[in-house]
C-alpha cells in the first residue's frame, strides 16, 4: 500500500441509520492498514462532528460516501457543504453503495464520473476494491487539476501548509464550478462559483469533471444526453441472412453483425489447478449447446442511441448513458433491464427474437473450441485484451484479435449480462445451454468477460459475478443473440 500524504486516508460520510454497518467496514479497513476517520472514533467528547471537521479538512486523503438503508447523506445541506469543500480541494470522493439498497440513486454533480463500491455484489471484493479505491485515488494526487480563482486570497494548493481555507462549518464562500441544477443551493448558501481551468488551460465550463481527480484523460460524459436527435416513431429494421451470421440493419451506416455459433458440447467452468479460479466456476460440467446466433461485438453506443429513440415496450432508454463518449465505444453504465429492453426493442420491431445469452452460450462462445484460461492461450496482454491500467478506459471495439468464432471483445473492456440468476457454484446447473433461471437470487444476474477496470485473472473465459439487476457502472455492457428459428411467432 503506498505510503499516505495525509494524517487521514479516509473520511467515511455516511447517515447515522447506517453506523453499524459502516463501523464494521471501518475496522476492516484499519485492519487493511489505512487510517481510517470515523465520526465515533476521531471526535472529541462534547465537539460537534461539523467542528472537527472543519478544522481538520486538510488532514483528509479522500472520502468515501456510504449509501444505504438510511439514504443518501448529500440530501443534507451541512454534508452537501462539506462535500462541495472536499470537490474543491480536489479531494476524491468515493460512492459506495451499502447492502439492502434498491436502486441506485443519481450522483450529485461534484461526484459524477466516480464508480460505485458496490457492497450488494459478491465479487470483486468490495472491501478490497474500497481499499484499492482509497490507496488508488492518493497515488493519483499529483495528477489532480489545480483551481484557479479570480481573487489571489482564495489562491489554494492541496497539502500546502500555507493553505488557507473559509470555514464550512460557519457557511461562508464555498467556491466551486457548479452546474443549472445546482442553483437552488447556490442561492441558499451564498456561493460563488468560480471558474475551473485545468492545467493545460482547457477550460471546463459548466461542471466538475470529478474522473479528473484519477487520469486527465479518461473524457467521462456522464451527463450528456442526446436532444439533437428525434425518436423514431416506426422503426423498420432489415435483417440479412449470411453464410456467417446474420447483418441487422438499424438504420443507414448503423448496423449489428452477428456469427453464427455452431451447435456442440463443450467443458464449462474451471478445473481446480487452473490459476486463479474459483470455487464458484466448479464442478466442470458437459454442456449441450444448440446453434444460436451472437453479436460480434458488445453492443455499442452508436447501436444503442439509434434503438433508445425507438417506441418502448416496457421501459424509457437514456439514448447516452456511457462515461466514456464514442459512436463505435461498446456502451456501458447498463443495467439488465435496459440490456432486456434493448432486446425487446429489436424482437418487436424486426420480427426476430433477439435476448440476452445465457451464460452456458457465453462461455462456449468465449471458449470456441478452447480449453485454456483465454481463447488465445494461457496468459493474457495489453496486446490481447483491454483489462486493468491497460487504457484505464473502454476502447472501440474490435481493437483485439477475435477468437476462433470470429468474436471481438470477449475478453475485457466491458462485463457482459447473461440471463441467468446467479448460482454459487455449477451443482445442480443444467447440462443444455439453457439459461439457469431458477433458485434464490431470481434479482442477481450474471455478468461474464471482464472490463478495462478488471484484474487480468477475473477475464478468463470461465470467470463469473454475480450483479443486481439494477446494478450498472461505467464497465458493464452486453452482446445480443439472435434465436436461429428466426421469425417471431407474437
Amino acid at each position: 500500500m503506498p505510503q499516505s500524504n495525509w494524517p487521514f486516508d479516509v473520511f467515511l460520510c455516511h447517515n447515522s441509520h447506517d453506523k453499524s454497518q459502516v463501523s464494521e467496514i471501518a475496522k476492516q479497513l484499519q485492519t487493511s492498514g489505512l487510517n481510517v476517520w470515523l465520526d465515533e472514533w476521531e471526535l472529541p467528547p462534547g465537539q460537534l462532528w461539523k467542528q472537527a471537521l472543519d478544522e481538520r479538512l486538510l488532514e483528509v486523503g479522500s472520502v468515501a460516501v456510504f449509501v444505504g438503508p438510511g439514504g443518501t447523506p448529500w440530501n443534507d445541506l451541512d454534508v452537501q457543504a462539506f462535500l462541495l469543500e472536499f470537490a474543491r480541494l480536489n479531494c476524491p470522493i468515493i460512492p459506495v453503495m451499502l447492502e439492502e439498497v434498491g436502486t441506485r440513486p443519481q450522483l450529485p454533480s461534484y461526484i459524477q464520473g466516480q464508480s460505485w463500491v458496490d457492497f450488494r455484489r459478491y465479487r470483486p471484493d468490495p472491501i478490497e476494491q474500497l481499499c484499492e479505491r482509497i490507496s488508488h485515488k492518493q497515488e493519483f494526487a499529483v495528477a489532480r487539476p489545480t483551481l484557479f480563482y479570480d481573487d489571489d486570497e482564495h489562491a489554494c494548493e492541496q497539502g500546502a501548509a500555507s493553505h488557507e481555507y473559509t470555514s464550512v462549518a460557519n457557511n461562508h464562500t464555498i467556491a466551486r464550478e457548479l452546474e443549472a441544477n445546482d442553483a437552488e443551493y447556490l442561492d441558499a448558501r451564498d456561493v460563488d462559483a468560480p471558474d475551473i481551468e485545468y492545467e493545460d488551460g482547457d477550460p471546463q465550463a459548466n461542471r466538475i469533471e470529478s474522473e479528473y481527480y484519477d487520469e486527465a484523460e479518461r473524457g467521462f460524459n456522464h451527463d450528456l444526453v442526446d436532444t439533437a436527435e428525434s425518436p423514431i416513431d416506426n422503426p423498420q429494421p432489415t435483417i440479412t441472412q449470411l453464410h456467417q451470421g446474420l447483418i441487422v440493419q438499424l438504420a443507414d451506416c448503423i448496423n449489428i453483425e452477428m456469427r453464427s455459433i455452431p451447435a456442440g458440447t463443450f467443458l464449462m467452468g474451471a478445473a481446480p489447478e487452473e490459476e486463479g479460479s474459483e470455487n464458484d466456476e466448479r464442478p466442470q460440467h458437459a454442456v449441450n449447446v444448440s446453434a444460436f446466433t451472437l453479436a460480434t461485438y458488445p453492443v455499442t453506443q452508436a447501436q444503442w442511441r439509434t434503438i433508445a429513440r425507438w417506441p418502448r415496450v416496457n421501459i424509457d432508454l437514456n439514448p447516452s448513458p456511457s462515461g466514456f463518449d464514442g459512436d463505435n465505444r461498446p456502451v456501458e453504465t447498463i443495467t439488465f433491464e435496459q440490456a432486456q429492453e434493448f432486446c425487446d426493442r429489436l424482437t418487436e420491431y424486426s420480427g426476430w427474437i433477439f435476448r440476452l445469452p445465457s451464460e452456458a452460450e457465453w462461455e462456449y462462445a468465449c471458449r470456441s473450441g478452447t480449453k485454456t484460461p483465454y481463447h488465445f492461450g494461457d496468459d493474457i496482454s495489453p496486446e490481447t485484451a483491454n483489462t486493468l491500467d491497460t487504457h484505464n478506459q473502454t476502447t472501440e471495439v474490435g481493437q483485439y484479435p477475435a477468437n476462433g468464432y470470429g468474436l471481438y471483445d470477449m475478453h475485457g473492456n466491458v462485463w457482459e449480462w447473461c440471463t441467468d440468476y446467479w448460482h454459487s457454484s455449477y451443482e445442480g446447473a443444467p447440462d443444455t445451454s439453457k439459461p439457469w433461471v431458477d433458485g434464490e437470487y431470481a434479482n442477481t444476474r450474471v455478468l461474464r468477460g471482464g472490463s478495462w477496470d478488471s484484474d487480468p485473472s477475473t477475464c478468463r473465459s470461465s470467470y463469473r459475478i454475480g450483479c443486481q439487476y439494477d446494478g450498472c457502472d461505467y464497465f458493464i455492457g452486453f452482446r445480443v443473440v439472435c434465436d436461429p428459428d428466426g421469425v417471431y411467432e407474437a
